[in-house]
C-alpha cells in the first residue's frame, strides 16, 4: 500500500486572474505619466490598457457564450457549471460600462483633451 499525503476536499489552487501583470503595468505607468505628466507615458499606458482590454473581451465572448449555451440562469447555477456563469448578467454589463469609460477616458487624456 502507498501512502499518499491527503487532499484538502473543495480546495483549488489559487492562481493570478489573466492579464493582471498587464493590469499592474497599466497602473503603475499610469501613475508615473499623472506624476510626470509625459504625454508618452499616456500613449504607453493606453497601449497597455489595449492588450487589457482585448483580454476582457476574449473573456466576456467565452462567458457569453457558455451562458447561452446553457439558456438560463437556473441552469447556469447547476452544480457542474464553471463559477463564472454565476455572475449576475447586470454585474458583467456594469464592469464592461465601467472598462469602456475607462478606455475612453484614458484615449481622452492621452489625445490632451481637456488638457491645461
Amino acid at each position: 500500500m502507498s501512502r499518499r499525503a491527503p487532499t484538502a476536499v473543495g480546495r483549488s489552487r489559487r492562481t493570478a486572474p489573466p492579464g493582471r501583470g498587464f493590469r499592474e503595468g497599466f497602473r503603475g505607468i499610469w501613475i508615473i505619466y499623472l506624476a510626470a505628466d509625459k504625454t508618452a507615458l499616456a500613449w504607453i499606458a493606453l497601449a497597455i490598457l489595449a492588450l487589457v482590454a482585448l483580454l476582457g473581451w476574449t473573456m466576456f465572448a467565452i462567458w457569453f457564450r457558455r451562458r447561452q449555451a446553457h439558456a438560463g440562469a437556473a441552469a447556469a447555477a447547476a452544480p457542474g457549471s464553471p463559477p463564472e456563469q454565476h455572475f449576475p448578467v447586470a454585474v458583467v454589463a456594469l464592469h464592461g460600462l465601467l472598462a469602456v469609460t475607462t478606455v475612453v477616458l484614458v484615449l481622452l487624456t492621452a489625445l490632451g483633451v481637456g488638457g491645461s
